[in-house]
């Protein structure tokens, strides 16, 4: 098979890459991927990306979120740059998230496949969030009751609130103790 890039050398190199959920494959030759930064022995991440995302959109037809010139957007907290951040990988404040939202949005993408936390909440955490959900989806029914007129139900729901509240408030009482 020759080089996708060059079209004229073997491809011995092959680069997958997740674009839009979708896995990309490209076959490249040894000198494109060392024209690409990807060396054999090892990968310097931070320094291929930009350079991967850039080929990778080139080939796929896909606008890359490096082609946005990397050196010019900086934090305004901290003054990293997007081209620090991806080498290092590392955030320099708190702000950074908020300027570098875009790219690290489908950096988290393409690592894993989502943005969004799925898993388990912790047993310490887990209770106090049951409970504050509890009490949410009883105001809700609250609000519903009070508007059709429903007062006995209305108080039956504001009690239940006003005892759940006041189990939590003992609970984090005993934290604290």
């Amino acid at each position: 098979m020759l080089c996708e890039y060059c079209n004229m050398k073997p491809a011995t190199v092959i680069l997958k890459q997740n674009i839009d959920g979708e896995m990309k494959t490209v076959h490249i030759c040894r000198d494109c991927a060392q024209a690409l930064g990807v060396t054999l022995d090892k990968i310097n991440v931070g320094e291929v990306m930009n350079d991967m995302d850039s080929f990778f959109a080139s080939m796929f037809g896909k606008k890359s979120a490096s082609q946005s010139k990397p050196g010019t957007i900086a934090c305004d907290f901290c003054g990293m740059t997007l081209t620090e951040l991806q080498k290092t990988g590392k955030a320099g404040c708190a702000n950074c998230y908020n300027v570098f939202a875009d790219v690290m949005d489908n950096a988290i993408r393409r690592i894993h496949a989502a943005s969004a936390h799925c898993g388990k909440v912790p047993a310490s955490v887990d209770g106090h969030m049951s409970v504050t959900r509890k009490i949410e989806e009883l105001k809700a029914k609250l609000n519903v009751a009070v508007q059709n007129e429903e007062y006995e139900q209305a108080a039956r729901l504001r009690d239940e609130i006003k005892l759940l509240q006041a189990k939590g408030e003992e609970k984090n009482e005993q934290k604290l103790v």
